[in-house]
């Protein structure tokens, strides 16, 4: 199970990056999050990952 990878379908990621910026909304911050393609595909399926504007794993404006 350790080795388990869990790739994202276009759905899924859209998904997850909808939770990130609302996890981060409730917290009374604005962050940018979107899907994207990764540009690679497996069993004939293309890989979606999600990218923020975030630094450092919070919003950008709290290392300002």
């Amino acid at each position: 199970m350790a080795n388990q990878i869990d790739w994202l379908g276009e759905r899924r990621a859209d998904e997850l990056a909808a939770q990130i910026v609302k996890y981060w909304a409730d917290r009374g911050y604005t962050v940018e999050a979107w899907a994207e393609q990764s540009g690679k595909s497996s069993k004939r399926r293309l890989e979606w990952g999600v990218r923020s504007n975030m630094i450092g794993g919070g919003p950008k404006n709290v290392w300002v």
